[in-house]
């Protein structure tokens, strides 16, 4: 089994990418469980063919912005 998250650092914030929320999410250190991203949406996928669907969507959610410098 596996289990797939997908998440994206911009501007010093963190998003998921697979979840339908803009929301923010917070990082979090745990003595017992380490270092975790809280609400973060997990997929459990079977076969290459369904992670390939989840980085697709995931790809689609990214931010992008062009600066002076690119």
């Amino acid at each position: 089994m596996v289990k797939v998250t997908y998440v994206e650092i911009y501007n010093e914030k963190i998003y998921d990418l697979l979840s339908d929320s803009e929301q923010q999410l917070n990082i979090w250190e745990d003595l017992k469980t380490g270092v975790f991203i809280e609400n973060v949406v997990e997929e459990v996928i079977t076969n290459y063919s369904e992670a390939y669907l989840l980085l697709k969507r995931g790809q689609e959610k990214r931010r992008v912005a062009e600066t002076q410098m690119n």
